[in-house]
C-alpha cells in the first residue's frame, strides 16, 4: 500500500503499486497504481508522486493555514482512512491534538543526524 498525490484533486489518496518500475521518457523511474475504491488504473507515476502510507507516532510538521506556519507534531492514531477523513496530529509544542488533517498539509520529519533514503 502506498499514497499517490493525485495533482488533479490536489489531495493524497490510497493506492496500490501494480507491478515492477519502468523507466518513463524522462529515465525516471515510473509506476503503474491501482487507486480509489475503484480500483483505477494511473499509469507512469513518477516517486515526487508516491509515498509509504503516515504511520502512529512518526514524526512529522504539519502546516497551520489559519496561521501560515509549519509545526512539529507526530500522528496520533492508527487511522486507515486517513487519506479521505484526514489525519489525527498530536502537535509537540503544545498539548494539542488536531483532527482531519488533509495529507497534502502534513511532512514527514527527521531529527538532524539521523539518516534517510533519498530515491
Amino acid at each position: 500500500q502506498v499514497e499517490y498525490y493525485s495533482v488533479s484533486h490536489q489531495k493524497w489518496t490510497t493506492g496500490f503499486v501494480a507491478g515492477t518500475a519502468q523507466r518513463g521518457d524522462n529515465g525516471r523511474a515510473v509506476y503503474t497504481l491501482t487507486v480509489g475504491g475503484f480500483a483505477q488504473l494511473r499509469y507512469c507515476v513518477e516517486l515526487h508522486n508516491i509515498r509509504p502510507p503516515l504511520e502512529q507516532q512518526e514524526r512529522v510538521v504539519v502546516y497551520r493555514p489559519d496561521q501560515d506556519v509549519w509545526l512539529e507534531g507526530q500522528i496520533a492514531g492508527d487511522n486507515p482512512a486517513a487519506t479521505r477523513v484526514g489525519y489525527k496530529v498530536q502537535l509537540t509544542e503544545a498539548d494539542v491534538e488536531i483532527r482531519d488533517v488533509p495529507g497534502h498539509y502534513i511532512r514527514r520529519s527527521f531529527k538532524a543526524g539521523v539518516q534517510v533514503d533519498v530515491y
